[in-house]
């Protein structure tokens, strides 16, 4: 399943690479469909994060047989853990 995951995030979301990102798989339940992402590098910061985690949340699962929820959060360099949603939508 992990690797079913990672060939949907390159060719579903290539803007995350694209743009200097990256997406990695922290947790992966294949018993129960669950799987924990952290996007890091370029993606800590970035103002359309929030959106990228939403998309990520809501079609991964469509596309990867099994996967049942998907939790994202951004990760910099230095630990610091954002869930890239802000009250503000700029």
């Amino acid at each position: 399943m992990r690797e079913e995951i990672e060939r949907a995030i390159m060719r579903e979301f290539p803007q995350i690479a694209m743009h200097g990102g990256r997406a990695d798989i922290v947790d992966l339940d294949e018993s129960s469909g669950y799987a924990h992402i952290v996007l890091g590098a370029s993606c800590h910061g970035c103002g359309i994060s929030g959106m990228t985690i939403l998309a990520l949340q809501n079609r991964l699962c469509e596309h990867v047989e099994g996967l049942h929820e998907v939790t994202v959060e951004t990760n910099d360099k230095y630990g610091a853990r954002d869930s890239g949603l802000r009250d503000t939508p700029f």
